[in-house]
């Protein structure tokens, strides 16, 4: 979290702007960035600081920034920064208002540089780390700790620790509800991840590595800090290695959800391709089949009954009724070569679908379909993108409203369903409950295609799937 460096470093908790509660997180950002500011200033109003002690602090301060030009990824839009233990040290050597000042300059985002943090979420994620390192700052004061004294200054680091991360986890944790909209202790859990002792072990090892820097410090100066950045960037690249693993293994754990998942959906789709098939067969094939036995029993009482010349008459009746047989029966088994949908094709498919949907939730629908060709394969992902949308319309969204459209694009087929529902934050989408999307994704982006998802709390949901229109694994 780029904020502080308490979940791992002074600045392990810090958040990108959000499109999602952005007045009530700007009035929050606000709340704490003022605040901070005017308390570090009257600190400063009231304890000046010598003018060596300032250059002292810009040494640190110098520190602090090359070390947080490497933050970690935590989950969603926090990172961990690794100037915790810097700053833990800075707090120990330096008066709490000049570490405050420390940690308020040089806790640099490189998001900043980037423009991808706005100026209030850019001094948010300073002054918390900022009120992080001033809380231990004061701990370090209140019981008079000593780099010298071991392992006096030990402990004393690992109550400052716990007073750097339970304000930085407080601060970090409210904006990243609001942006959510997950509750606040599943914020922090995510922020912690699934092996917290893991996790605590390496906080507290950094934390304890506060006295060494400081100690370094008061022994040999700026020259030991900066020998000290060497175990830092170690503990990064571990922290980095360590959230890597927790990602393949997260995507190992999504992908077998979602393969177990595609297995029950193909085992669904089986079963609506035998209700097309049947509805197919009775509709197209079973009526003249049905044609040609009633002008077989006319046949068969006209030469029971010895009327020859009558066979004249009805002769080319069956001879019709048996070529309309045929017929069917031939375009049933070219649309099935040529459609894996059917008969009625990607948008006669697609409409059916639409109407079903209507009648069984309620829901407005507005079609707008073009007729559109493509291989059997792509045409079905499509067909499946649009079904996997209407089915995340149905148990999440609570829209009164969907707008659905079929097109052609330069050998692509779009698909996009909308809908006015609450919509969710896509980044930071719950493989269990949204499942289907994440299957879809696999199997729209193994055609070479792309999903897209353009989502936000409270406004609603766009879902548009790019198919190439002519497969690449079939003729």
């Amino acid at each position: 979290m780029s904020a502080d460096s308490s979940l791992v470093s002074p600045a392990p908790g810090s958040v990108t702007q959000g499109v999602v509660g952005g007045g009530r997180l700007a009035v929050f950002f606000w709340s704490v960035t003022i605040p901070t500011v005017v308390l570090i200033g009257t600190m400063f109003l009231i304890r000046p600081v010598d003018p060596d002690l300032l250059f002292v602090a810009a040494a640190w301060l110098s520190v602090v920034a090359v070390a947080d030009l490497v933050p970690v990824p935590v989950w969603s839009s926090i990172v961990l920064t690794m100037s915790l233990p810097i700053l833990l040290a800075a707090g120990m050597v330096l008066p709490p208002h000049v570490a405050a000042i420390v940690a308020l300059l040089g806790s640099v985002d490189p998001r900043e540089f980037r423009r991808e943090i706005g100026l209030a979420r850019a001094l948010f994620n300073r002054s918390q780390v900022a009120l992080s390192t001033l809380a231990a700052a004061l701990t370090f004061q209140l019981f008079q700790a000593d780099p010298l004294d071991w392992p006096k200054v030990a402990l004393i680091a690992c109550l400052a620790l716990v007073g750097d991360l339970t304000t930085n986890v407080l601060l970090v944790s409210a904006p990243a509800h609001m942006t959510s909209g997950i509750g606040l202790l599943e914020v922090v859990r995510r922020m912690i991840g699934t092996e917290p002792r893991h996790r605590l072990a390496g906080y507290l090892c950094c934390g304890l590595l506060a006295p060494v820097l400081a100690l370094l410090f008061v022994e040999i100066g700026i020259w030991g800090l900066i020998a000290g950045l060497a175990p830092i960037f170690m503990a990064r690249e571990v922290f980095a290695q360590n959230h890597r693993f927790r990602e393949a293994s997260t995507r190992v754990v999504t992908r077998s959800r979602a393969l177990a998942h595609a297995l029950t959906r193909i085992s669904e789709e089986r079963r609506q391709e035998r209700l097309f098939l049947a509805g197919d067969l009775h509709d197209e094939v079973l009526q003249p089949l049905y044609k040609v036995h009633l002008m077989g029993q006319v046949l068969r009482r006209d030469l029971e009954s010895g009327r020859l010349l009558d066979l004249d008459d009805d002769l080319p009746g069956l001879l019709a009724a048996t070529e309309s047989a045929q017929e069917a029966i031939r375009a049933m088994v070219r649309d099935l070569r040529t459609s894996r949908l059917g008969v009625a094709g990607l948008v006669g498919t697609l409409r059916l679908l639409l109407r079903e949907f209507e009648e069984d939730t309620g829901i407005q629908v507005e079609v707008e379909a073009e007729e559109v060709s493509g291989s059997g394969l792509s045409e079905l992902v499509a067909y499946q993108a649009a079904r996997e949308a209407l089915a995340n319309v149905r148990k999440h969204s609570g829209a009164s409203w969907i707008e659905v459209s079929v097109s052609r694009q330069d050998g692509w087929i779009r698909v996009a369903v909308v809908d006015d529902g609450r919509g969710f934050e896509p980044e930071l989408v719950d493989g269990d409950e949204h499942l289907g999307l994440l299957t879809l994704r696999e199997r729209v982006e193994s055609l070479g295609g792309v999903l897209q998802i353009v989502s936000s709390v409270g406004k609603g949901t766009a879902i548009t799937a790019l198919v190439p229109a002519r497969s690449g694994f079939e003729e």
